[in-house]
């Protein structure tokens, strides 16, 4: 009994670990199996190894014990003990790659950088990285050429490393002033497109206070006239 419960302690922790590290990089892969199980495994390595160095300096597990570790698993203190320690070191080995891979991966661009390739984001998809920024964004939304949404990005809902939803707020307060005062619109900071299902999305470089000040003018006359 005590080979099963050393086998799952060994190789659950990985799973953890890369569930959490997908959680705070917000990207929900969508992986083989053969790819779960390897990035798992990999995990594993440095959990194991936190594990058996805290084991070690608690007196949790001694020289002997190192290399078999599955006799000490007929304990049910120290499965309990272990399985604290070992969910501890799952959070921190994936909160500490979710701090390192970043800069692992601008490493990585430098390098590319002097042989004149592009970047690359191995986490995050074009449009994940353009919006899953917390910042305030205007952008319009544009299918087969024709304007089906536009405001500010409030929320983004991410699958598989995909945006699949986007929640935007003043969409119509927008396309009135859009529409009237084309001066605000003229500066484009960037523009998505996705070829495939003839997407475009354009973000605009404007001062959001200005906007909001023309949206509660409008609003203050609209009243106004009403009344």
């Amino acid at each position: 009994m005590e080979n099963y419960i050393a086998l799952l302690l060994l190789i659950i922790p990985g799973f953890i670990a890369r569930s959490v590290f997908e959680c705070l990089t917000y990207e929900m892969k969508k992986e083989s199996e053969q790819g779960v199980l390897i990035t798992s495994l990999i995990y594993n390595i440095f959990i194991l190894f936190l594990n058996y160095l805290l084991g070690f300096i608690f007196g949790l597990i001694n020289n002997d014990e190192l290399i078999n570790i599955s006799k000490r698993f007929s304990s049910i203190s120290f499965v309990m003990v272990y399985i604290g320690i070992t969910l501890l070191n799952s959070f921190l080995v994936a909160w500490l790659w979710y701090r390192l891979s970043p800069k692992a991966v601008e490493f990585i661009n430098s390098i590319r950088k002097s042989e004149r390739k592009n970047k690359i984001s191995p986490t995050e998809s074009v449009l994940s990285s353009l919006f899953n920024n917390n910042e305030r964004q205007l952008i319009t939304i544009e299918k087969n050429r024709e304007i089906i949404a536009s405001g500010i990005v409030k929320k983004i809902g991410i699958s598989n490393g995909e945006i699949k939803e986007l929640w935007l707020v003043g969409g119509k307060n927008f396309d009135s002033i859009r529409n009237k005062q084309k001066i605000l619109f003229n500066e484009i900071k960037g523009t998505y497109v996705n070829l495939d299902n003839d997407i475009i999305i354009t973000e605009y470089k404007i001062d959001i206070e200005k906007l909001k000040a023309n949206i509660k003018n409008k609003n203050t006359h609209s009243s106004d006239s009403s009344s």
